[in-house]
């Protein structure tokens, strides 16, 4: 049976901190399951809504714990562009580790990140897009190979969207977001500011066009939109049609 919080995997890095800054501003139960617990600012690790488990994506025990306790997980897990491994360990931790742990205790619902370096079908051709992809591909080899290993896992999941976005029993309800630059601080003071950044959000295919696609996100925009997101989908019941095995861009409008 699944938990009552919301599981956030790469907790410690910059967009992973502010995520849980905006988790815990609007009063969710969290689990942050980290390889470093002292890397968690010392204001967030004191609040009583979160728990921090440590341990290494290979550690089944603590992550199942995590796990269990959950009802969603977002997942901002990546590698940086200089120190990418190739190939990347993260893809198969989701296919071969996490999404088993998931089905076990019945958490269907995963949100998780990668680059616009992945194409999508409803995507335009958009130069700029197209030669950071292809820049990417050149010369950080490890973070091209991982975001399209990554695509290619999540795009794998056996699941039925065709009944409304419910699914069937036992199936994951993922949405993969893709992400380009994003800006900002780790800092309270930071995230605050970045909440309110920008006219908005958009969510969609890599189009352009006035209010389409835009090559940054403020983290804090980003960590206010997926906790939108995840209170939108609690309010419902359910997770988002629009969301449910898809891969939008996400950007400043």
């Amino acid at each position: 049976m699944a938990g009552d919080r919301i599981l956030v995997l790469g907790g410690t890095g910059p967009a992973g901190i502010v995520l849980l800054r905006e988790l815990l501003f609007r009063g969710h139960a969290t689990v942050a399951y980290v390889r470093s617990p002292d890397k968690v600012p010392a204001d967030l690790a004191s609040n009583k809504l979160l728990e921090i488990i440590p341990g290494q994506l290979g550690d089944s025990t603590p992550l199942e714990s995590a796990v269990s306790q959950s009802r969603m997980i977002i997942s901002l897990l990546g590698p940086q562009l200089n120190d990418a491994p190739n190939p990347s360990p993260l893809p198969g931790f989701y296919s071969d580790v996490l999404f088993p742990l998931m089905k076990k205790h019945r958490v269907k619902r995963i949100i998780a990140t990668c680059t616009v370096s992945v194409v999508d079908k409803d995507d335009s051709f958009l130069f700029g897009r197209w030669l950071l992809a292809r820049g990417i591909q050149l010369f950080f080899r490890g973070s091209w190979d991982f975001d399209q290993r990554v695509a290619g896992v999540f795009a794998q999941l056996d699941l039925n969207i065709g009944d409304g976005g419910k699914g069937k029993e036992g199936e994951i309800e993922w949405t993969l977001v893709r992400l380009c630059g994003i800006p900002g601080g780790a800092s309270e003071e930071e995230w605050k500011a970045d909440r309110e950044a920008g006219k908005g959000v958009y969510v969609g295919p890599v189009v352009s066009g006035k209010d389409k696609w835009f090559m940054t996100l403020k983290r804090g925009r980003l960590a206010r939109w997926l906790v939108d997101v995840v209170e939108e989908e609690e309010k419902a019941g359910r997770a988002m049609e629009s969301l449910v095995g898809k891969m939008p861009a996400v950007s400043e409008i």
